[in-house]
């Protein structure tokens, strides 16, 4: 990795501590949290995911990681990982709803059978994974049984990506 892509890296790292700091001195007392597994269909293939939300005072801090698990892209495996902030509503009847936008990295890293160009940065025949900083847009909708859906965006230089996921959620939620 270079060391423009390395600072890029090391700068979505640093911002995720601060993130995490500034959420962890919220009390959790008074916030709904809990953790997410996702699955469904993005313009990458089918798309799992993993993220951890905190909603607290109508606003909402999550973490999220997305990975491709059948890629549209043979050759590659791409995932993202980030942080992200909004707002939130929560229902009468218990459902919360909620908008966010976050940065995050984007990492694509070559299988052994290789495509020939994707991504646009990756030298032809090259191994080396490409890394890249995005702009990441979520939208999550969970009812009080726990089930519920997360539409999501990920706009990169690299490969754009966007999809729709099933979840289901544990954790403390009123």
């Amino acid at each position: 990795m270079n060391k423009s892509r390395r600072f890029k890296a090391n700068s979505v790292v640093a911002l995720a501590a601060v993130v995490i700091l500034w959420a962890g001195a919220t009390t959790l007392e008074a916030a709904d949290y809990w953790v997410d597994g996702d699955l469904g269909w993005s313009s990458i293939g089918v798309t799992g995911g993993v993220g951890f939300s905190s909603v607290a005072h109508s606003r909402i801090f999550s973490i999220r990681t997305l990975f491709d698990m059948w890629e549209r892209e043979p050759g590659w495996s791409l995932m993202d990982l980030g942080v992200l902030y909004g707002l939130a509503s929560r229902e009468d009847n218990g459902a919360i709803v909620a908008i966010s936008a976050g940065i995050g990295l984007t990492r694509a890293t070559p299988k052994k059978e290789k495509s020939q160009s994707w991504p646009s940065t990756s030298p032809a025949g090259s191994d080396e994974p490409v890394s890249t900083v995005g702009l990441l847009l979520q939208l999550q909708i969970f009812g009080r049984s726990g089930l519920g859906l997360k539409a999501f965006g990920n706009v990169n230089p690299e490969q754009s990506f966007g999809g729709l996921l099933l979840c289901l959620r544990f954790g403390k939620y009123r």
